[in-house]
């Protein structure tokens, strides 16, 4: 199995992930253009009503 370092990711990136049938979980690959819609999508649900961050909850790695 590949893994990634999280800990590259930039302050404020959005990670999006899928959750495997052995509990793990796999990031999502997208396209650019996807990128684009998702990005523009999230912004405008932010200027209607702010995004929480859930800072309770952690994902952790094996």
């Amino acid at each position: 199995m590949k893994t990634k370092d999280l800990s590259k990711l930039p302050e404020g990136a959005i990670l999006l992930v899928v959750k495997n049938g052995n509990g793990t979980f796999s990031p999502l690959g997208i396209s650019p253009d996807q990128w684009r819609i998702i990005t523009a999508f999230i912004g405008k649900l932010s200027k209607e009503q702010p995004l929480v961050v859930a800072k309770g909850i952690e994902l952790i790695t094996k």
